[in-house]
């Protein structure tokens, strides 16, 4: 979408369902650029879905935990995305005392 100008831009409607598709830390993190590059990481909806993203790849628990201390406005959806997270790699202690603040 990026490459031709015939197309439509990408929207805060677009940016999740990319990073739905990236399966490793490098490529979530160059989606996160663009998507600051855009104007569209102040979206609660790409807020979460960037939180989700990180939260699926290896090793990107550090960087969700960021995403998700930046985010201006938290609420039932990204702190189960954050809970989500915790639990995918094991980690009880953090997604129980998560799921206490929701």
């Amino acid at each position: 979408m990026l490459r031709f100008p015939i197309t439509p831009h990408p929207n805060h409607f677009i940016f999740p369902h990319v990073l739905k598709s990236c399966y490793e830390s490098h490529s979530t993190g160059l989606v996160h650029a663009q998507i600051t590059k855009s104007g569209f990481e102040q979206y609660p909806i790409v807020q979460t879905a960037i939180v989700d993203s990180y939260s699926r790849v290896l090793g990107g628990l550090r960087c969700t935990r960021k995403v998700f201390d930046e985010r201006s406005e938290k609420n039932v959806v990204s702190f189960t995305t954050m809970v989500s997270g915790y639990a995918r790699v094991g980690d009880v202690d953090n997604a129980l005392s998560f799921q206490k603040h929701d």
